[in-house]
């Protein structure tokens, strides 16, 4: 204990050579393996049962000592995480067959799915030109898929007991997420990007993408039911601000605003032409023009700076656009396919999506996906109901939020199947 200040001896059970129960009390040690994988970052690694010789116990042997551990532990951590995942790859293609079958069996492709396909062929291609991982590639369009056919199947053959079942399941997930940010304010974990703001849904960006489709589902059950918003969707909703409140996620928070203002304001809404979804859609990519690309919020700084004392750069967000706008320049065709953005080692993401989509397809791939967004905005503007308001308000938030954040295509997709389904929600009225 006097050689080495920093080791904590806690057991001792022999008289000459030393089984040590120890910890590394500074600095504090992180273990990882992918940046997508967890994490442990504790104050304390426990070694147990390590024989020591006292007598020749000083800072060099016990370097050794620990660079073996530490070999052991991160050697057996990936070898865990490796298993761990190719598990899971196996259960998600299992499952995808299934669903795939179920969905054959009930439906056939339509036009949305054949210009999905499309944009997803042209995901896989950017990815095999620039050198990308397929495999990572693949699995990204298998569970995006999965979930399309698993919510189109769903919807189609029993909407009740299928949304009633993800409800459940989504406020299940999003009240554990909510006791571990309780219990752990700081964060359950590091991740290996360095950020401590993870808890059981990831990090605090993406807990949005649990929240969103619940609240939708929630919503659209209740109006099957009844005219006006239970006490039992009121809790809901005030649980997912809550979470999204105490952890600080801005955009999440604007996004669910925007909701509760339009859920407000409904009856006045559906009687009026200018509240649509065709103009939402228009009020998105004017936004983008003009913030994104023109950065015309400059104009306004004395209101935004001196008077609200807010930061321009929407917490450093321009710079990033900056930096992705130059690289999508110079493969502006079909981009750079399924590889990361790397602002710096510890930005990893565009944070808008349709520069995302730019960057990862280019040209090519944004055409399919403006493609997707009209065949969703006609399917919807037909309907003129409260479940086209209900549609039309959320897919407006989720516009809104990503002004500022590029979710997956697992997140959006399969909430834009909801919407292409309207019809089977619209009938529930007649």
């Amino acid at each position: 204990k006097n050689k080495c200040p920093n080791i904590k001896v806690i057991n001792i059970k022999s008289d000459r050579n030393f089984t040590y129960d120890f910890s590394i009390k500074k600095p504090k040690l992180e273990v990882g393996n992918t940046l997508t994988a967890w994490s442990m970052a504790t104050n304390d690694i426990l070694f147990e049962n390590l024989n020591v010789d006292l007598e020749n116990l000083d800072n060099q042997s016990l370097i050794e000592i620990l660079n073996t551990q530490i070999s052991n532990i991160l050697t057996n951590n990936t070898n865990i995480s490796n298993l761990y995942g190719k598990i899971i790859n196996i259960w998600v293609l299992f499952s995808f067959l299934i669903i795939l079958l179920l969905f054959l069996k009930q439906n056939r492709f339509s036009k949305y799915y054949i210009i999905l396909f499309i944009f997803y062929l042209l995901l896989t291609i950017s990815t095999f030109i620039n050198s990308g991982d397929i495999k990572s590639c693949l699995s990204i369009i298998i569970k995006s898929l999965s979930l399309c056919f698993l919510f189109d199947y769903g919807i189609k053959n029993d909407k009740d007991i299928f949304l009633k079942t993800v409800e459940y399941l989504l406020f299940i997930l999003i009240f554990l997420n909510l006791c571990s940010i309780l219990i752990f304010p700081s964060g359950l974990y590091i991740d290996t990007a360095g950020y401590t703001q993870n808890w059981l849904l990831g990090y605090k960006n993406t807990h949005i993408m649990y929240i969103f489709p619940f609240l939708l589902v929630t919503l659209l059950r209740n109006y099957m039911e009844k005219d006006k918003i239970s006490i039992k969707s009121i809790i809901f909703i005030c649980v997912s601000v809550f979470s999204t409140i105490i952890i600080n996620n801005s955009t999440a928070l604007i996004g669910l605003i925007i909701i509760i203002i339009l859920m407000i304001f409904k009856n006045k809404i559906l009687t009026s032409n200018f509240f649509s979804l065709k103009n939402y859609f228009i009020t998105y990519i004017c936004l983008f023009i003009s913030i994104v690309i023109l950065k015309l919020q400059n104009i306004f700084s004395f209101i935004i700076v001196d008077l609200l004392k807010k930061d321009l750069t929407f917490t450093g967000r321009t710079y990033i656009w900056n930096s992705v706008i130059e690289l999508i320049k110079k493969k502006p065709l079909l981009g750079y396919g399924n590889n990361i953005f790397v602002f710096n080692k510890h930005i990893l993401s565009t944070h808008n999506t349709i520069l995302d989509i730019l960057y990862k397809t280019g040209i090519f791939g944004m055409i399919p996906y403006l493609l997707l967004c009209l065949i969703i905005i006609k399917k919807v503007q037909f309907e003129k109901n409260k479940f086209s308001f209900i549609i039309s308000t959320f897919l407006f938030s989720l516009f809104i939020m990503m002004l500022t954040e590029a979710y997956t295509i697992n997140f959006y997709f399969y909430v834009f199947i909801i919407a292409l389904n309207i019809k089977e929600f619209s009938n529930e009225s007649r």
